[in-house]
């Protein structure tokens, strides 16, 4: 990718150390929900603007490529969910109720 104006680089990295910074305070102040809001309300903003840079300045749709490729591959595998094994034992007339995560009962 081209080299921006003197310094932009480092804005750039300021930047998207922020993201990352807001994304960690949601987490901890709301949880994952807060945290997955705050992920699309950035991904909609940066959408904006490369749309913005785009129409105005077609001629960087290759070196936009060129860079989200470039972050892409620096992305680490995302790390495969560990081995769940649950293990019920009940005996006479006893009922177990056993899930994967939520259970939401109605009552009956």
């Amino acid at each position: 990718m081209a080299a921006g104006p003197p310094g932009a680089g480092g804005r750039r990295g300021r930047r998207a150390g922020r993201g990352r910074g807001e994304l960690a305070a949601a987490r901890e102040a709301g949880g994952e929900a807060a945290e997955a809001e705050l992920a699309a309300d950035l991904v909609a903003e940066w959408e904006r603007r490369l749309r913005r840079l785009l129409l105005a300045r077609p001629g960087l749709a290759d070196q936009v490529r060129r860079a989200v490729d470039e972050l892409t591959a620096r992305q680490p595998e995302p790390a495969s969910p560990a081995p769940v094994r649950q293990e019920v034992n009940v005996s006479d007339r006893a009922t177990a109720y056993v899930a994967g995560r939520d259970q939401h009962f109605d009552g009956r």
